[in-house]
């Protein structure tokens, strides 16, 4: 379940990510997709905070860590949910383009980016930076539940 779910959330990812063309123009697409990861990253953060406090804490009144773990599940997709309908509400598809690359276009890129020294450095250093913060991203709950938050019994 949890590889179904990572190939899902990386390729909604990715779908996302690629919208930017649609919302911004070439010349402040930077600005634009800077303050997306800046609004994404403080909301998720104090969503994280919120669902934390849920999950170790009788601040709320929720005594039953599992059902508070729920609660945070479901959060967690309604604020998606929330912050995703109006994108695809909102943001118009792309036209379809003539006639989509194929596999031969797929390995010449491949082949060049293999080729320059300086690409495969930027690419392998990037793949260690990315898993480390998709690393973070994913052991979140488990750093909480283990650092931050007492043992219930």
């Amino acid at each position: 379940m949890f590889a179904v779910a990572s190939v899902g959330f990386y390729a909604g990812s990715s779908f996302q990510d690629a919208l930017i063309v649609q919302v911004a123009s070439p010349a402040e697409s930077h600005r634009v997709s800077a303050y997306g990861f800046a609004a994404g990253y403080l909301g998720g953060g104090l969503l994280l905070l919120l669902n934390v406090c849920w999950c170790c804490t009788p601040l709320f009144g929720i005594t039953d860590w599992i059902a508070a773990t729920r609660i945070a599940f479901f959060d967690v997709a309604l604020w998606w949910a929330f912050f995703t309908v109006p994108l695809f509400r909102h943001v118009p598809e792309a036209p379809p383009t003539v006639e989509s690359p194929g596999w031969a276009e797929l390995w010449s890129t491949i082949r060049k980016v293999l080729s320059d020294r300086t690409v495969r450095g930027f690419l392998f250093a990037y793949w260690l930076y990315i898993d480390g913060i998709g690393t973070l991203q994913q052991m979140a709950v488990d750093l909480a539940a283990n650092w931050a938050c007492p043992p219930r019994r």
